[in-house]
């Protein structure tokens, strides 16, 4: 009876072992799911940090560039007063040699008018270019 209990207590400590042995081969093949979770939490962060990097070095640019924008509007403006003011001279009581030099400076302001509009076109063009580089990508790319 007792070598009965022995090879009983033998096999069942086999049995055992031998399942012990299975499920640690099966979790051996693959990592752990916390793993995985941890993964994509630090590859969220990192992206995050990116987005904040990129943030913090845009955000003076825009800021110039906005400023500039405001800047050339101010000088456009500016230009087109006198520009006009100019052309109510030519038209009104000028005569003579005065009506010549008031020609030669309406086309010295219309000149710089359009160059003061190539500039607030660049700097348009920049900040758009600033606005695009800081939308965010639509959620799933």
């Amino acid at each position: 009876m007792r070598l009965l209990r022995s090879r009983t207590f033998v096999g069942l400590i086999a049995a055992a072992l031998g399942a012990m042995t299975t499920v640690l081969a099966a979790q051996a093949g693959r990592p752990p799911q916390g793993d995985d979770a941890t993964r994509a939490l630090l590859a969220e962060v990192h992206a995050l940090r990116v987005a904040m990097e990129r943030l913090a070095m845009n955000g003076p640019r825009a800021q110039l560039a906005y400023g500039r924008l405001q800047i050339q509007e101010e000088r456009i403006t500016n230009l087109t007063s006198q520009l006009e003011t100019i052309k109510d001279r030519i038209r009104g009581d000028a005569v003579g040699e005065f009506k010549n030099e008031f020609t030669a400076r309406e086309r010295e302001l219309e000149q710089q008018i359009a160059s003061e509009q190539a500039r607030w076109t660049d700097l348009n063009q920049r900040l758009e270019e600033l606005d695009h580089a800081l939308t965010p990508p639509p959620p799933g790319r």
